[in-house]
């Protein structure tokens, strides 16, 4: 039963996030009559898969809308550098509470392994990121502060004549 309520929410979660490659493969582990522990493997793989996306997006989305406003700012605009700017501070405040509620509340910190940096017979030193309650609990107190200010910035500087700066140097 709670392997068909699995394959179930998978393919809503699928169907919801209209992911049709990861729906082809769905439907091809379906067809192929995988056994259970090697289709509990695949589901495991793609849960590590979005986790580590999710996490990694909410650290790198501020530096792209920061980018996107410095470099390409004046064919973007005053408007559309005040919109890309926010709403990805935004939407990184947002998956920091998702992280914060994993993370924090459910006690469970993430390693995302990069790379190898340095490997040798008793030595191993990875590039890595580690979300631990004290940089998830830092990490979505300053996004969501950033966001306010952000938000706040939109209208105290719309006299400022070189708005895409600004907003590139606050993001």
């Amino acid at each position: 039963f709670l392997l068909l309520l699995s394959l179930l929410l998978d393919l809503v979660f699928l169907l919801l996030t209209t992911d049709y490659v990861d729906l082809s493969l769905y439907l091809i582990i379906l067809t192929l009559n995988l056994n259970k522990f090697e289709f509990i493997r695949f589901i495991e793989l793609k849960i590590v898969f979005y986790i580590n996306t999710m996490y990694l997006t909410f650290l790198f989305l501020p530096f792209l809308g920061a980018a996107s406003a410095g470099l390409l700012g004046r064919k973007l605009g005053v408007t559309g550098a005040h919109i890309i700017t926010t709403s990805c501070l935004a939407i990184s405040a947002a998956l920091s509470i998702v992280a914060f509620y994993e993370v924090v509340l459910c006690h469970s910190p993430v390693t995302i392994k990069l790379g190898t940096w340095i490997q040798s017979e008793i030595l191993s030193i990875d590039w890595s990121f580690t979300f631990d309650t004290l940089s998830i609990s830092i990490i979505s107190t300053v996004l969501l502060i950033s966001s306010l200010v952000h938000l706040y910035s939109i209208d105290y500087m719309s006299s400022d004549p070189h708005n895409q700066r600004f907003f590139s140097y606050l993001s």
